[in-house]
């Protein structure tokens, strides 16, 4: 039984927080984007939500992106998820920690993918 509850008690202090993401953190998750886009100069990209996650160790990182096909015509908006990672226990998150975990094509891969961010409680601005 007391194992149980230092199971919840550690459990309850992994919370998610909103964060704002500096210009820096910005530019290096539209990096990222655009690097795997089949036409990365047509993309656009709204501004990414974040949230702290894993205790403060790491940032998650949603947004919205949309670019011209192999057709030439824009497919419609998707998602994609990254993460920042913290080596100071969440005081700072180096723009060059970015990794990309997740880019998906519209459709219903798009809205799974943002069920997901906001299950870790980032809000992926419109």
């Amino acid at each position: 039984m007391i194992a149980g509850c230092f199971l919840v008690a550690l459990c309850g202090t992994a919370r998610a927080d909103p964060v704002d993401l500096t210009d820096d953190q910005v530019q290096a998750v539209e990096k990222a984007v655009k690097a795997v886009l089949k036409d990365p100069y047509s993309a656009v990209l709204s501004r990414p939500g974040a949230a702290t996650t894993n205790l403060n160790l790491s940032l998650t990182v949603c947004g919205l992106w949309n670019a011209k096909n192999g057709f030439g015509g824009y497919g419609g908006q998707s998602a994609y998820m990254g993460q920042f990672w913290s080596h100071d226990q969440g005081k700072t998150y180096d723009p060059a920690t970015f990794e990309l975990i997740k880019i998906v094509e519209p459709g219903w891969e798009a809205q799974n993918l943002l069920s997901a961010c906001q299950s870790q409680g980032v809000v992926v601005p419109e």
